[in-house]
């Protein structure tokens, strides 16, 4: 492509003077040219007008362009776009937070309370347990931050109770002798991984939901919320939980027969320490305060150990059964001295 100078130049080549070697050669005035060298200057001239044009008119091309294929990818994109999706009318909405935020709180309540959970002995609300307290875990029953406990075969047991400290008596070595109490039955929903494995009393962090004893529904069915009232007890549950007392009087007269006197004075203040036997239309407060006296630790041996099974019976025809199996077989022992 050749610039206006090289026109000029190639103007420069036209002459005044005729052409010999041109026999048909134009003329033009006074100027004469060659036929290669009017060929070669309009072919210049031609070129020199698409460089200018093409210089001028390339933006103009480049807009229009982009005009073009923007327009073009507007409508294939609209062709390609789903059609709307009309809102339902039970739709997320800002009113619809409250609900979500009682939803949430509902959820964290059926979780229930962070505790500390020890692993130790299936206790029943009203026992007490007695212990030396290693030194790192001193200052956790000084704090008395909130407790559990649950018991183990094979397996953590899925039911305890809640613990209340009650005595810490520092001792010369640092160590500490802690008394602790039982209290309402709970449901562990949640485990952690024991942070120092050297002691049980150390425990773990847990997350644990209180129950109401005589609910069976909220305590292994719908997993609602506890009632503060007892629910209605069928009459065959009422009178199995009147003879239930008869039986257990009737193992205690027993004791106080055929054991020693030291082990009848630990039965009354056993008793004593739980409080009277709960009413008959509480049958399985009833049933864990009979395994809380036959179970005793200070007594231990004279029936099997049925306050695991207690705390996690799913009813409570479950819970009397464990116990007055428990009982039969103690007085079928004592009778026969065996134990």
């Amino acid at each position: 492509m050749q610039s206006p100078a090289t026109c000029h130049k190639i103007e420069a080549r036209l002459s005044y003077e005729h052409s010999p070697c041109l026999d048909d050669g134009a003329k033009f005035g006074n100027f004469a040219i060659d036929e290669f060298s009017l060929r070669f200057c309009v072919s210049q001239w031609v070129n020199h007008r698409r460089w200018v044009g093409r210089r001028s008119c390339g933006p103009w091309l480049a807009f229009l362009i982009a005009r073009v294929m923007r327009t073009s990818v507007a409508l294939l994109i609209a062709c390609v776009r789903p059609p709307p999706i009309p809102r339902c009318p039970h739709a997320r909405s800002e009113a619809d937070g409250d609900l979500l935020k009682s939803l949430a709180s509902r959820i964290n309540s059926l979780k229930g309370d962070s505790v500390r959970l020890l692993v130790a002995e299936a206790l029943v609300p009203g026992q007490t347990l007695q212990f030396i307290a290693p030194q790192p875990a001193v200052e956790m029953y000084y704090r008395r931050v909130p407790l559990a406990m649950v018991g183990r075969y094979r397996k953590l047991h899925s039911h305890g109770v809640g613990i209340a400290v009650e005595t810490v008596t520092p001792l010369p070595s640092g160590e500490a002798e802690v008394t602790l109490r039982a209290g309402r039955l709970c449901e562990v929903t949640e485990f952690g991984l024991p942070q120092d494995v050297s002691s049980p009393w150390l425990g773990r962090d847990a997350r644990v939901r209180y129950l109401s004893p005589d609910d069976d529904e909220a305590m292994y069915g719908s997993r609602g919320e506890t009632r503060d009232s007892s629910p209605p007890v069928s009459s065959r549950l009422l009178a199995r939980s009147d003879a239930l007392e008869a039986t257990f009087v009737e193992w205690v007269d027993k004791v106080r027969r055929t054991r020693r006197d030291k082990e009848a004075g630990l039965l009354d203040s056993i008793i004593a320490r739980l409080g009277p036997l709960p009413d008959a239309n509480r049958p399985t407060d009833r049933c864990l305060w009979v395994a809380g006296v036959i179970n005793d630790r200070r007594v231990r041996g004279l029936a099997n150990d049925v306050r695991p099974t207690v705390l996690m019976a799913r009813s409570a025809d479950a819970r009397l059964d464990a116990v007055e199996m428990a009982l039969a077989d103690s007085l079928a022992r004592l009778e026969v001295g065996w134990i």
